[in-house]
């Protein structure tokens, strides 16, 4: 099997904190009374959160006008860590959702969260302030999702939810905790990670944010791995527009997209999908490099 030697960029961010930094790390503070060194971390962080609010409102708004809450349970399932991961691409600061109770098992809170989100758990949201803590070159935030009325239909109690919607519910995520919420609790956090000073700009690259190191590697494979691509695809604007696959991350996650890349004769034969050419496979990649040119790919941003 082919083995590539491709050397990841390392990023290195010297930033100057003062002492708080470390003492502020355990324990949290209101984002408005952030020291000035953190302050512009802080609305980055808040800002690419009003994103992440604002888009996901409104694909699920969209749906449960369309559709129903069976169409929301798909935007969660399928659109919202696309969005997430575009959000934390484009912005340069890493965004997501987290609970004490949780549907998703891959939303587990980031270390940092861990103690504020069990602490606040069964609390009613509008007790529960925003917070921020210092983590060195980086600042976390945590701003709290209330239960509100439309939600019920996912995540309200008994009697709330229909039985069609508990079902698909279940398909989707067997180990759902979510439900049994009442209007005002403390749904769960969105929460951001941005980094400090300088460093702050620089995480936003073509290769993506800092803590995504696949996307770089990705990158790499990709060009490796053309002209193959972009001779059916567009890609970053570039390519075949017949099938274009900026912005594929909102309609596919990874690993349906991993699916396609190591087996794209029986993903077709599974979907139903017809495709001419039919797609090729790349057996010259290993395992883990299929994961990072999913990533890759997963992450391009629509156009």
């Amino acid at each position: 099997m082919k083995k590539h030697r491709i050397g990841l960029a390392a990023v290195a961010f010297a930033v100057a904190l003062p002492v708080l930094a470390s003492a502020q790390a355990a324990q949290g503070f209101a984002p408005e009374a952030a020291p000035d060194v953190l302050k512009p971390a802080v609305k980055a962080a808040d800002e690419a959160l009003a994103t992440l609010k604002a888009r996901m409102t409104a694909r699920l708004m969209q749906e449960l006008q369309a559709g129903g809450p069976l169409r929301a349970v798909n935007v969660c399932r399928d659109e919202a860590p696309a969005i997430a991961a575009e959000i934390s691409r484009t912005s340069g600061v890493v965004v997501g959702r987290t609970s004490h109770r949780l549907r998703n098992a891959g939303n587990q809170p980031p270390a940092w969260a861990q103690a504020a989100v069990a602490a606040t758990a069964g609390r009613k949201a509008a007790d529960v302030a925003p917070v921020a803590f210092a983590l060195g070159d980086r600042v976390g935030v945590l701003r709290p999702i209330a239960m509100a009325g439309p939600c019920a239909r996912c995540h309200g109690g008994a009697g709330e939810v229909n039985p069609e919607t508990a079902a698909a519910i279940r398909a989707a995520y067997p180990q759902d905790q979510a439900t049994g919420f009442a209007e005002g609790d403390l749904r769960g956090f969105a929460w951001a990670e941005a980094r400090v000073g300088a460093a702050l700009a620089a995480t936003s690259t073509a290769a993506g944010p800092v803590g995504d190191p696949l996307l770089a590697k990705g990158k790499a494979l990709f060009a490796e791995a053309n002209p193959r691509c972009i001779m059916c695809h567009t890609v970053e604007g570039k390519g075949n527009p017949a099938s274009v696959l900026d912005g594929v991350g909102l309609r596919l996650d990874r690993a349906e997209i991993v699916k396609w890349l190591r087996d794209p004769k029986a993903q077709a034969q599974r979907l139903g999908k017809t495709r001419k050419p039919a797609m090729v496979p790349y057996p010259e990649f290993e395992d883990a490099e299929i994961e990072a040119l999913a990533a890759y790919i997963a992450s391009l941003p629509k156009p």
